[in-house]
């Protein structure tokens, strides 16, 4: 069965991310095989839906990103994830130490991550010739290289470059100025909201 990915995201609520900030570039990483599944996920879904909060936080991050940085923009690679999508991810990683990058879906009671209620958004940003700035790794690589908490360290071990460096502190920065925030071990992912229990506020997207 095809599911009408669009309808159900509206339906909870959720809005294309492009309505909201038009200059937004959407590359859904899990409707290519780019991605470490190496297989489509989303098939269709060629739109980026998010909570209005979420989408009202980029658009000032991306009115930002144009004052700094002329021509720079953001590009989206994964936003609202509904939770059949995540329990087949997380079956590719249980048990491997791959594990600790994808969450749980099946734990009753506090099901999913963020992406699972439209409250998260995978994110880089593409300088003037629509191409990536240097983050240091790929989206989804699973390795200390991509995690947040000692960019330093990985600098002077040599395990990202000082472009890499400079490129994340100013996504970061960019970001928190409107209280979005990386996750520890992916620096692509962001999110307000960073409590478990914040998550029932909203919806979780079950289809």
């Amino acid at each position: 069965m095809v599911i009408d990915y669009e309808g159900c995201f509206r339906q909870a609520g959720l809005i294309d991310v492009q309505t909201v900030i038009p200059e937004v570039v959407v590359d859904l990483k899990y409707a290519t095989t780019d991605n470490f599944m190496g297989k489509v996920l989303y098939l269709g879904l060629k739109k980026a839906y998010l909570l209005p909060h979420m989408a009202e936080r980029l658009k000032r991050v991306q009115a930002r990103l144009e004052d700094l940085k002329p021509g720079h923009k953001l590009v989206i690679y994964d936003a609202a994830r509904p939770l059949s999508i995540q329990r087949e991810m997380f079956d590719r990683v249980k048990g491997t130490p791959q594990e600790q990058y994808v969450a749980n879906p099946y734990i009753e009671g506090n099901e999913g991550g963020f992406h699972n209620y439209g409250m998260a958004v995978d994110l880089s940003i593409l300088d003037a010739d629509n191409k990536p700035l240097d983050m240091g790794t790929p989206f989804d690589f699973f390795g200390e290289e991509a995690h947040t908490t000692n960019d330093k360290l990985l600098l002077e071990s040599g395990r990202i470059g000082e472009m890499a460096y400079r490129n994340r502190q100013f996504l970061y920065a960019v970001m928190q100025e409107q209280e979005l925030y990386p996750l520890p071990n992916e620096w692509w992912h962001y999110q307000h909201f960073m409590e478990e229990p914040d998550k029932k506020k909203f919806k979780i997207l079950d289809f």
